[in-house]
């Protein structure tokens, strides 16, 4: 619930006049088919994605999609384990794992994970959780209490227990073997076919068998047995050429083992025989497999390179391959995001194409003579429902069915490389790109140049006022054409030489200015800036701005800064736990129903208050603090500072610590806290245990929607 609030001092009390709003309807929007671990539990196969987690339901093939809108804390899962309790444990490379017992996520944070890849978790008898890490590391995790292992060499790819509750590691450099007191490392000169080994398994006989990128090994205990790829009756199926790497190992019920390899299909062992699948004599979609899980009724499910183009499930039940995929954008990284006539949403991905959104199913929409993987910088409609799009190859135009496409070559466009589109209200249509601007009237073609006025030949963004006024954001600073003059504008030098990365024009006629500095904003006579220091942004970097219908400001950050809105009175911050996908946030639009569309690195937002039109108020007298970050001391410190802060209610409670240009360097705590003063010391070095240099640092507390900060000074 978001609260916002109007506070009036009374002698010692407080009226708070609390706007009570419905909290607003959060929606998330990833591409789910890059599966990079499968996990079996009854008849459910948990997929772990790059756009969340994927429950396939075997008995009737239909899936649940859960996503940090549900309470994951990170919607790119590298890796997936069910406990001995039934709990599904799911990681990435986050600061902590997460775990579904089927009805509540909880989150389990270690802040030394953060920034370490989690390639694989495997369960003990007793329950432990283990976990394979990049930086040389394997966790121990019994719920309560976490614990590193470093080991020599060799970051480890996997990680599995054995009968015997011995622990084997599948390292660059080895397999490894720890029984909870003895680290033992097995090599090519014990038996290992190769030591970069890529995938371990125990068989229903407790055989641990290893992949490597030179074959197969199997290890009874006592013997080492070598599976080379001159063993391999089909050519095709050669795990020791380059490349070929034996990725993942699964066991069906009868013991038989099914290999994946990176670049030559699957192949099953029975023990006797080796059989081959490929694209050519089976089902499989792609010969680059990634994972293989089998189910409770022995069906094999493969998983494809998340780094190749084919993305999905196959499943083979012993006699047929089927398809799954789940529905959604066709990637996960967005850049860009259009609305066209029908209210139809365009999203621009990188090196995954363009998708398309009508409110039900999703599209993928590709040009004549554009690559798959085509995407556009910017989107505009016309007078007459025309969609118009800026890309590097030109500046296309779709009419719902036929499309245009205008170069230097057969139009006035002075660059193919069109970083920006508008229409004004004479329905003229405006391009920028890397080397000036062209309007297209229809008829005629214009270009215009710094030396007609412009400040910069970089144009990244245009918006047309009310009074049919464009403004241009280059490279370095704004200019403005009324149809006649061209006017610079510095804002009292603070746009002078800045990037302007978007702008925005409000219902009142102002003009807000998004640069890599803070933001700009101008109401025809007095310019006004915006930045961390005089108002709650987290971060200067500010890429995107939009207005809704209620004339509400939001402004997307890069970095790990957020979303930020403002209604003129009242600044409000947008991170993972109110709703977003990502903190990342690249573009920013509004549809025609005021519902906030989000394009960010990890996939899509969407976020509807329609209540906020239509709020009640409660009146209650009370005695309260605010949350509240008090300082800390010393300030400039070297090397450490205690940052002291008062909880006004308890409740969970992060506090992180930003350079000046919004990136993370420490999370101090996230956790629940109780009501009173608390106090927590920096000192002055990252996640990953490093010392930062001198500089100006922000500290951030946040509960729930109540934030404060803080700039801390680090001289060395």
């Amino acid at each position: 619930m978001k609260y916002f609030k109007l506070i009036i001092t009374i002698t010692v009390l407080l009226l708070t006049i609390t706007s009570i709003h419905a909290e607003g309807t959060w929606k998330a929007y990833l591409n789910s088919n890059q599966i990079l671990d499968m996990t079996v539990e009854n008849q459910y196969v948990w997929c772990a994605t790059s756009g969340g987690v994927v429950k396939w339901d075997t008995a009737d093939e239909s899936y649940d999609h859960y996503t940090s809108i549900d309470g994951l804390q990170w919607n790119y899962v590298s890796s997936s384990a069910v406990d001995n309790s039934g709990t599904k444990w799911f990681a990435g490379n986050w600061n902590g794992v997460s775990s579904y017992d089927g009805t509540t996520w909880k989150n389990h944070i270690n802040e030394s994970l953060s920034g370490q890849y989690i390639s694989s978790i495997a369960v003990d008898r007793d329950n432990n959780l283990w976990f394979a890490a990049t930086g040389l590391t394997v966790w121990f995790y019994d719920k309560t209490m976490w614990k590193k292992y470093t080991l020599k060499e060799g970051n480890p790819n996997t990680i599995v227990v054995d009968n015997d509750n011995r622990k084997w590691i599948g390292t660059k450099n080895g397999a490894v073997c720890f029984d909870d007191s003895t680290w033992t490392t097995y090599m090519t000169e014990d038996g290992l076919a190769d030591n970069n080994v890529q995938s371990v398994v125990v068989d229903k006989k407790g055989v641990i068998w290893f992949g490597t990128s030179k074959g197969v090994s199997s290890y009874d205990g006592k013997n080492w047995t070598t599976y080379p790829w001159e063993n391999y009756t089909d050519e095709k199926f050669r795990p020791g050429t380059t490349g070929n790497i034996v990725r993942t190992i699964a066991v069906d019920k009868n013991n038989v083992k099914w290999f994946g390899t990176d670049r030559s299909g699957a192949a099953s062992f029975d023990g006797t025989t080796w059989t081959i699948y490929t694209t050519e004599n089976s089902g499989l979609r792609d010969n680059e497999v990634y994972k293989i899980a089998i189910d409770d009724n022995d069906g094999k499910w493969f998983s494809y390179d998340h780094g190749g183009t084919v993305r999905g499930l196959t499943k083979f039940d012993g006699t047929n391959w089927d398809d799954y995929q789940t529905e959604g954008p066709s990637g996960n990284t967005v850049l860009h995001i259009g609305i066209d006539a029908n209210d139809v949403k365009w999203f621009g991905m990188v090196g995954d194409g363009t998708s398309l959104f009508d409110g039900v199913s999703w599209s993928t929409v590709i040009p004549p003579d554009f690559p798959l993987n085509w995407t556009f910088y910017d989107f505009a409609v016309d007078n007459e429902g025309i969609s118009w799009l800026g890309t590097g190859a030109g500046a296309s135009s779709f009419d719902g069915e036929n499309w245009s496409l205008y170069t230097t070559e057969n139009s006035g466009l002075v660059s193919n490389d069109v970083k920006a589109v508008a229409v004004d209200l004479d329905n003229t249509k405006w391009f920028g790109t890397s080397a000036g601007i062209s309007s297209f009237n229809g008829t005629t073609w214009k270009t215009f140049t710094d030396a007609d006025g412009l400040v910069n030949n970089y144009i990244s963004v245009i918006a047309v006022d009310k009074n049919n006024v464009k403004w241009f954001g280059t490279e370095k600073g704004v200019s403005s054409f009324d149809g006649s003059t061209w006017t610079s504008h510095y804002a009292n030098g603070f746009l002078a030489g800045k990037i302007v990365r978007d702008i925005a024009v409000d219902i009142n006629n102002v003009k807000w200015v998004a640069t890599d500095s803070g933001i700009a904003c101008f109401d025809g006579s007095l310019w006004t800036t915006y930045t961390t220091e005089n108002c709650e942004l987290i971060n200067n970097f500010v890429v995107s701005v939009a207005v809704d219908h209620n004339n509400v400001k939001w402004f997307g950050c890069a970095g790990e800064g957020g979303l930020a809105s403002f209604d003129g009175t009242t600044w409000l911050h947008y991170t993972m736990q109110d709703g977003l996908v990502s903190e990342q946030i690249n573009d920013i639009v509004v549809d025609k129903d005021n519902v906030k569309w989000f394009a960010t690195y990890y996939g899509i937002a969407s976020y509807d208050d329609a209540d906020r039109d239509n709020p009640t108020y409660a009146f209650s007298y009370i005695e309260r603090q605010s949350l509240k970050l008090t300082g800390n001391y010393p300030n400039p410190f070297n090397p450490s500072t205690t940052i002291e802060f008062i909880m006004p209610e308890s409740g969970f409670t992060t506090l992180i610590i930003y350079s000046i240009t919004g990136q993370k360097i420490r999370e101090l705590t996230a956790d629940y806290l109780t009501a009173g003063k608390h106090h927590l010391v920096w000192d002055s070095r990252d996640s990953y245990g490093n010392a930062v240099s001198s500089g100006m640092f922000i500290s951030q507390l946040k509960m729930g929607n109540m934030r404060s900060t803080k700039r801390m000074l680090l001289i060395k």
